[in-house]
């Protein structure tokens, strides 16, 4: 049986899921108790973090899957309303578990894109310990509702932005993305609360490879990058980021394109519409951060 056959006939059997959901938890404590011991936790501590684990998946089955077995339809925001996932997340950052060593960087794109701004030296939540270790053991496979931890554990990691610059690494600017549900909304209130502006930087990455090797960062000027040395291309705000990669990629020519998987699907996903890096970049600049919700760190244009 394929994994889909599995998962439908799941959905169709409540009493199936449950005792499917039995198997996978308890390989999931197994590998709990392993991990958790490398981070340096004792039983006691482990034992507690196990338990938070598991009621925040029984509070977010009750969220997401009020029917015991419906998919979950998720909407444009995100509400934190899981309160043992916030405390796991909470608990985590005093530990010291999502530090980002002032290198703090965001990303939208797929996880190749998290690579391409580690390779360059920040720090991804997937590369704060915490994050390593949920990457690594793909705890969410186990699980699916652990996935949504990752919200939660975004929301902690950039309340941090305040010590530091904040990086972005974008592919896309797709609205539904983390980046701009969550991570960005909190940056801004976390500059509300300290009454502190914090610099961003904007990195415009493109290619469709899942290896980061391959993907080039976007200059200013609308080319790219020869090598891979993003740190040295970045915008001052996200309008004229996601404006430059549009223009790039509406400027291909159809060799070009080919090249290029999944352009289409890239700007679709994105705020702007097809013809919008037409408009006078002002007049684009106002309607877009109302959109957005974003800010920029220059009156740039």
């Amino acid at each position: 049986m394929s994994t889909g056959e599995l998962e439908t006939a799941l959905e169709a059997n409540p009493d199936a899921r449950r005792e499917h959901s039995k198997i996978n938890t308890s390989r999931l404590r197994s590998k709990f108790f392993q991990d958790f011991k490398e981070l340096g936790f004792d039983d006691l501590r482990i034992q507690i973090f196990w338990g938070l684990f598991q009621l925040g998946v029984k509070e977010q089955r009750k969220i997401t899957d009020p029917q015991g077995f419906l998919p979950a339809k998720t909407g444009p925001g995100t509400k934190f309303s899981n309160r043992k996932f916030a405390t796991i997340a909470q608990t985590c950052a005093s530990a010291g578990l999502l530090s980002n060593n002032n290198k703090l960087a965001l990303w939208s794109g797929g996880y190749a894109v998290s690579e391409y701004a580690q390779n360059l030296g920040y720090t991804c939540l997937e590369s704060t310990q915490l994050g390593a270790l949920l990457e690594r053991g793909k705890y969410y496979h186990h699980e699916k509702d652990l996935f949504r931890l990752w919200n939660y554990l975004s929301d902690e990691f950039v309340k941090q932005a305040s010590e530091s610059d904040v990086h972005v690494f974008c592919r896309n600017f797709d609205r539904t993305s983390v980046l701009l549900r969550v991570e960005i909304p909190r940056l801004q209130k976390v500059m509300r609360e300290k009454g502190k502006q914090i610099r961003i930087f904007w990195h415009v990455v493109v290619g469709a490879s899942s290896n980061p090797h391959d993907l080039r960062a976007l200059r200013k000027d609308g080319t790219l990058m020869k090598e891979q040395a993003g740190n040295e291309s970045f915008f001052d705000n996200p309008v004229l980021a996601e404006l430059s990669m549009r223009h790039f990629y509406l400027n291909l020519t159809k060799e070009e394109r080919a090249k290029h998987e999944k352009w289409e699907q890239i700007l679709s996903a994105s705020y702007c519409s097809p013809n919008d890096y037409r408009v006078k970049f002002r007049s684009l600049k106002d309607v877009a951060f109302k959109a957005m919700g974003c800010f920029s760190t220059s009156d740039e244009t």
